[in-house]
């Protein structure tokens, strides 16, 4: 039985070393292994070498300092450099390449694909266009081209491989007509999005406030709602049709901030005095500069009404802060100059006070 099966050994490997189809396709898988061996042995320098080409390129279009697009293109790149190593070699090596030419030229699609869309954020970023159209429509622009173009990357793939797409899309038509009839409110949300971009309404970091909805910072703007951070740090998600057709409050966009205080001192303060205060806070308004003054924001110091406990003064001024936090403390510098004019003057503020008057006739009647 051993004899017979050496035998039978002996004559299989014979025959395969000296068949000549054998003895070709042995030499191909020896040249695929040794191609694939030296490509895994040379992966750190064709990484390398990878690296010192984009970084040349980079550099020539001005954006060396971008190093994560650098590290993001390495990986396509790097995928790529052995599909098409591998896809020389079997090209060399074998006769039937429709298959093969077909899944080589897919995958270089797809590549491509691949780096267009990491490299396009960056590479517009270097460009003027969003301070043309604006850092929102900038970016809403760039996800719509990044849609478009992984659609087109799928409609070369598919006539690569001989599937007709335009004629699958129109037969679906009826089922678009459908799918559009019940999505009337996602594109008027759409269409709502676009318009308050082009009109420039808000940009993402406003502070703005939906009458009767919600008020707060805007954090992003999608293509059907955006997004409003509320000071409680609840997040809102507005309809953007909503946005469009009703009023809103772009606090942002105001350039200055408007105080507005009415102070009340207590009665009996002599008319010299309440002159003297008006015209010390005015003086302090007018000389600070946390207040701005010109011919369209006049500042008001002035003696306002006769309250029922008070004698009231009207102070009206623009501070030169818009940011929340210097606001208030350009508020807080202007109540505490205010106290101490005040207290300059040895006045008080007045506070809500009834004075009651008794009769006592009967009592001192009775005593009598």
């Amino acid at each position: 039985m051993d004899i017979i099966f050496n035998d039978f050994s002996f004559d299989m490997i014979k025959d395969i070393t000296l068949n000549e189809y054998y003895q070709d396709i042995l030499l191909k898988l020896a040249i695929f292994s040794f191609v694939l061996l030296i490509t895994l042995l040379l992966r750190h320098v064709i990484s390398k070498m990878i690296d010192i080409t984009l970084k040349r390129i980079l550099t020539s279009l001005d954006i060396e300092s971008d190093g994560d697009i650098q590290q993001s293109l390495n990986r396509p790149l790097y995928i790529f450099s052995f599909i098409f190593i591998y896809y020389i070699t079997i090209t060399i090596l074998s006769d039937n390449l429709t298959f093969l030419d077909n899944m080589m030229r897919a995958v270089t699609v797809f590549i491509s694909y691949w780096i267009m869309s990491i490299s396009l954020i960056p590479l517009l970023n270097r460009s003027k266009l969003s301070k043309i159209v604006g850092d929102t429509f900038f970016h809403w622009s760039s996800k719509i081209i990044k849609v478009l173009l992984f659609c087109f990357t799928l409609v070369v793939i598919f006539e690569i491989w001989g599937i007709k797409v335009l004629p699958l899309i129109a037969s679906f038509g009826i089922i678009g007509v459908a799918v559009a009839l019940g999505a009337q409110d996602l594109f008027k949300n759409l269409i709502a999005g676009l318009v308050n971009i082009t009109e420039g309404r808000f940009h993402v970091g406003d502070i703005i406030n939906i009458n009767g909805i919600a008020e707060g910072t805007v954090e992003n703007i999608g293509f059907r709602s955006t997004l409003v951070r509320r000071f409680d740090m609840i997040p809102v998600h507005v309809p953007n049709a909503l946005l469009s057709e009703g009023a809103l409050d772009n606090y942002t966009k105001r350039p200055h901030r408007r105080i507005w205080w009415e102070i009340g001192i207590e009665y009996g303060t002599s008319q010299q005095i309440i002159e003297k205060i008006i015209t010390e806070i005015y003086d302090y308004i007018h000389h600070s500069d946390d207040f701005v003054y010109n011919d369209e924001l006049d500042h008001q110091v002035v003696f306002d009404k006769f309250s029922a406990s008070s004698m009231d003064i009207l102070i009206i001024c623009y501070t030169s802060q818009v940011k929340w936090q210097d606001y208030l403390n350009a508020k807080e510098r202007l109540a505490y100059a205010i106290m101490n004019i005040l207290e300059h003057h040895h006045v008080s503020f007045a506070f809500p006070s009834q004075t009651i008057y008794v009769k006592n006739d009967n009592e001192q009647s009775a005593l009598s």
